[in-house]
């Protein structure tokens, strides 16, 4: 018994030590869960995203998406027909949404009205991650650990059948995949959205992960492996592809004519393939399009991931405890900061100045952080939630969080005996928690 008491001590001793530090100065108005509401389904679930001007919350739940009323707690419907639903992203009209499939290897637009799906593309990899960036127009989806093999697209160059997208030769293109083939490599889709199709696909050396962007039209997707933060300037992108995809001579004046075309310009038999893989980083001909941000040893695999946009900073939970803030012009780490175990989801709400870290692969807590001014952060309060809490979401609007969770039991009959015992979730438990102060 004093074995088993002394075991505890040292355990639970060490896993204090690991905590995020205690709230500074605690709000006015404490945060706590002021709903719950039971929602049903059944398999994994992935991404949460809001829609505040509508008031529904999106929730990528297995083979659907469902759709929850935050006024009411019920459900407003839900967008069927997916064989594995991992991310949402909403474009700026309020009319259309967007899924990525990853088993099927899809991205699904949807009528937000209706919840009808409305379109189709095939990516020819598993997307994970997706985001909509509105000045460009241009939908991302990140496709970590992709097969290069398998993925037709003519190569860019100086018109429709010239050199690689950095001007390299075709010799030098085929010894460089095979090099890359020997490497984690990701694919990121580019699909316009109007109309509908996928128009490039860029290769990425590393493993990439999760996607956002700010209002000033700039994407952001961690590279896991190489504790790295890539952001893709869709402005400019967009205007390569276009006079890329106009097979005309690749001089300024070409490009600025290509990027006041009507969008029908837009359509293409092929998509075109941008190869960024042949080395750690971009070369100079693609830096203006992509920079790598290295952020490591500091962080280690960045996972969750914010962007305030008005003061141009990036809060990126890592796996070795540490919340990052980032300065997303220049790339330095402005500020790191202690948090616990655990870490999947950061949200950020610019209206009210707070930073929310779901913790729910470790202790199953939210930790809120103040935004005192950009480069100094306190923790406020810790507040305890659920295990498995782990996708969060923000509404900047009322300032609530939303995260969704489900409850786990004993499941007997996978179970072989003490020392072996399995849980399985408990049919109808899972869950969105409102969060508020």
């Amino acid at each position: 018994m004093r074995k088993a008491l002394s075991l505890c001590f040292l355990i639970c001793v060490g896993l204090s030590a690991q905590q995020i530090p205690p709230p500074t100065d605690l709000p006015s108005q404490p945060f706590f869960i002021k709903q719950t509401w039971y929602i049903g389904g059944s398999g994994s679930w992935d991404s949460v995203t809001m829609d505040p001007s509508a008031g529904l919350l999106y929730i990528a739940h297995g083979s659907q998406v469902q759709v929850v009323d935050v006024h009411s707690g019920s459900l407003a419907g839900s967008i069927t027909g997916f064989q594995e639903a991992r991310s949402i992203a909403l474009d700026d009209t309020g009319q259309v949404g967007y899924v990525s499939d990853g088993e099927a290897g899809e991205v699904k637009a949807f009528n937000r009205r209706t919840f009808d799906v409305t379109g189709t593309v095939h990516t020819g990899a598993q997307p994970s991650a997706l985001v909509y960036e509105p000045q460009s127009g241009l939908l991302f989806a990140i496709c970590p650990n992709a097969t290069i093999r398998g993925l037709h697209s003519r190569q860019a160059g100086s018109g429709r059948n010239g050199g690689s997208a950095t001007g390299r030769g075709e010799n030098h293109r085929n010894g460089a995949q095979q090099t890359a083939a020997a490497r984690p490599t990701s694919v990121i889709i580019v699909i316009n959205t109007q109309p509908l199709e996928k128009v490039a696909q860029i290769l990425v050396s590393g493993t990439l992960g999760l996607a956002a962007a700010d209002t000033r039209g700039q994407v952001y997707v961690t590279v896991k492996d190489r504790n790295e933060i890539a952001r893709l300037d869709a402005s400019s992108l967009r205007a390569r592809l276009r006079w890329l995809l106009s097979g005309e001579e690749q001089t300024q004046a070409s490009a600025q004519a290509a990027e006041q075309r009507p969008g029908d310009a837009w359509h293409v038999d092929e998509p075109l393939t941008l190869d960024w893989s042949r080395s750690a980083h971009p070369s100079p001909s693609d830096e203006g399009h992509m920079r790598l941000f290295p952020v490591g040893p500091g962080c280690v695999d960045p996972q969750g991931m914010a962007v305030d946009s008005n003061d141009m900073r990036l809060f990126a939970a890592c796996r070795n405890m540490k919340l990052i803030v980032l300065n997303t012009g220049t790339g330095e780490i402005v500020a790191s900061i202690p948090t616990g175990p655990g870490i999947d989801a950061v949200g950020y709400d610019q209206e009210r100045g707070l930073i929310f870290l779901a913790s729910g692969s470790g202790d199953g807590s939210l930790s809120i952080l103040s935004q005192q001014v950009p480069d100094i952060y306190a923790v406020v309060q810790n507040l305890p939630t659920r295990r498995q809490a782990r996708s969060l979401a923000v509404d900047p609007q009322t300032g609530a969080v939303y995260l969704v969770t489900e409850y786990l039991g004993l499941d007997l009959a996978a179970s072989g005996g003490i020392g072996d015992m399995r849980t399985k979730p408990v049919e109808g438990s899972f869950q969105v928690l409102k969060i508020g102060n």
